[in-house]
């Protein structure tokens, strides 16, 4: 498993921009990050709740394996994913716009499955289509 390189959060960032919007987008690599999903969970999946967390959207330029790669942070816990490959594509004006402004995104995530020991924990993300976060990031005025 690679590790992450992200700035630690305060420390390199300039600005945190909140990313809201209708689209779930899917998570991948969550397979790689259960115990973090089960410490987010604790016992709520199993009882049915649903569990939103803060996810932080971290661009990854240098990322060795894809330089379009978008890290997804829980808040408080740690990496728990990617934006799948055409995603991260999807999502480049977005990562660029981030970039640009030495920022990260942040929006509300969703856990999904989980709801016995051998389902697996998702992610999805609560943001706008590719085009909308991207505007939303160029929008933003610190």
């Amino acid at each position: 498993m690679t590790e992450l390189h992200y700035p630690e959060i305060g420390d390199a960032i300039a600005a945190r921009i909140e990313l809201f919007g209708k689209s779930d987008v899917p998570v991948a690599g969550t397979s790689h990050r259960q115990d973090v999903l089960a410490r987010i969970a604790g016992d709520a999946l199993r009882r049915g709740e649903h569990v939103a967390f803060t996810a932080l959207l971290v661009p990854e330029p240098q990322n060795p394996h894809d330089p379009n790669a978008i890290a997804v942070v829980a808040e408080d816990y740690g990496p728990v994913g990617y934006f799948g490959r055409r995603d991260a594509v999807r999502y480049r004006a977005l990562a660029e716009e981030l970039i640009r402004r030495d920022a990260i995104g942040v929006c509300e995530a969703f856990l999904t499955g989980g709801w016995d020991d051998q389902a697996t924990i998702g992610v999805r993300l609560e943001i706008e289509g590719p085009e909308g976060t991207a505007q939303q990031v160029r929008a933003h005025r610190p």
